[in-house]
């Protein structure tokens, strides 16, 4: 199979990301799309001490007591397959950095992840924190890849059923 290049992966990604926010206005929230000031950069909360990777969307529901969370997307082709599970995942960096948006603003971190190819398709949700294992990136003692958080599919919410 071809290796995708980095610029046809972030268009994959870019659409993915264009798909939840269409979902989520036509659920009634508001969308302040970070990646829409600068697609080359990564979006930063500027803070006393740090600065601090931002997800893709900040969401307002005027609807609901938590009026304002974050939700980063993640588009992929196909999910993961562990010990009979299917999983889907992202990278620990992210993770690690999420955490540190949660603590700093008080606000939750979602991740909806959009499965495009491999069935079942659709956007998935949860929070950042109801991960379901952690993964050092090994296979046999040697590091192949990078660390990765997966989150089960039994823990995920299909939102589009």
């Amino acid at each position: 199979m071809e290796q995708d290049n980095f610029e046809t992966l972030l268009k994959i990604g870019e659409d993915g990301e264009h798909e939840v926010a269409k979902y989520l206005i036509k659920k009634d929230l508001s969308i302040l799309p970070l990646y829409q000031f600068n697609n080359n950069k990564t979006p930063l909360l500027f803070c006393k001490n740090a600065n601090l990777i931002l997800p893709d969307l900040t969401c307002f529901n005027k609807k609901d007591d938590k009026k304002c969370f974050f939700v980063e997307v993640k588009t992929k082709k196909q999910w993961v397959k562990f010990k009979n599970r299917i999983e889907t995942g992202i990278d620990y960096r992210l993770y690690l950095a999420y955490k540190k948006v949660i603590k700093q603003t008080q606000m939750d971190v979602y991740l909806i992840f959009n499965h495009k190819v491999e069935k079942p398709t659709g956007l998935f949700l949860c929070k950042l924190q109801d991960y379901t294992r952690i993964w050092d990136g090994k296979v046999n003692n040697e590091n192949k890849y990078n660390k990765m958080v997966f989150y089960n599919i039994e823990i995920l919410k299909n939102l589009t059923k």
